[in-house]
């Protein structure tokens, strides 16, 4: 994918600012790759048999010698086309928390390029563009993989083998990573998170009157009794 590599070896050839109308097209593959920035409108592009959709403040990326088939609404773009060596990419799209600030990269790409003709620093542009797309996907994975953390924890409690290495370690984290997205969320330590979790099952259990506190212990993770 476009934002995975540190190292990706590209280069500016284009930077166009398109207004359409609504309007159904297939598109012919093409021997470079883009980055468009959607002002207004919505698009559904059809690539490979994936679908994507776009809203105003996306970003969509489409790889170079893709055919693609796009039905848009009215809409407005600018779309910066390069080339990149070596990279064998699929078509995505990025939604933004930052908006203004990637559609001010992109109309200073488009300025740079268009008016000054000042390709290096379109370039600039370009890549200030992808550090934010990279910062958007690193978020977005740590994020994921920190839910994989927490459900692990509520599905498996009661093992008392499960600890944060093991957590972290399943989940893609590290331990340090573990424990700020922790602290960030819920206001403490993973470890006392699943202290807590541990404790609240057994207080369910004893409230019942049915169970030992031994068979209470082990049922809610607790490796010994006498640490219950």
């Amino acid at each position: 994918m476009l934002c995975q590599s540190d190292e990706l070896l590209a280069r500016v050839i284009g930077v166009t600012h398109q207004i359409w109308r609504a309007q159904s097209v297939a598109v012919a593959a093409r021997p470079f790759s883009a980055l468009a920035f959607h002002v207004r409108g919505f698009a559904r592009i059809t690539c490979n048999g994936e679908e994507i959709t776009t809203c105003p403040g996306d970003v969509l990326y489409m790889p170079h010698d893709l055919s693609y088939h796009a039905e848009y609404t009215e809409g407005e773009v600018i779309a910066i086309h390069f080339l990149e060596k070596d990279h064998q990419g699929r078509a995505e799209a990025y939604t933004l928390s930052n908006t203004a600030e990637v559609y001010r990269l992109f109309d200073q790409a488009r300025q740079h390029f268009s008016t000054t003709g000042s390709v290096p620093r379109a370039n600039a542009d370009f890549f200030a563009i992808l550090d934010t797309l990279r910062q958007i996907r690193t978020a977005r994975e740590e994020n994921s993989a920190f839910s994989q953390a927490v459900r692990l924890m509520h599905n498996r409690f009661s093992d008392p083998a499960l600890n944060i290495s093991t957590i972290a370690k399943q989940a893609g984290l590290s331990i340090s990573s573990l424990r700020e997205k922790f602290t960030a969320e819920y206001g403490m330590s993973p470890i006392r998170y699943l202290s807590k979790l541990r404790v609240a099952h057994a207080v369910k259990l004893l409230s019942t009157g049915l169970y030992t506190v031994e068979a209470v212990s082990e049922a809610s993770g607790f490796s010994d009794v006498k640490y219950f």
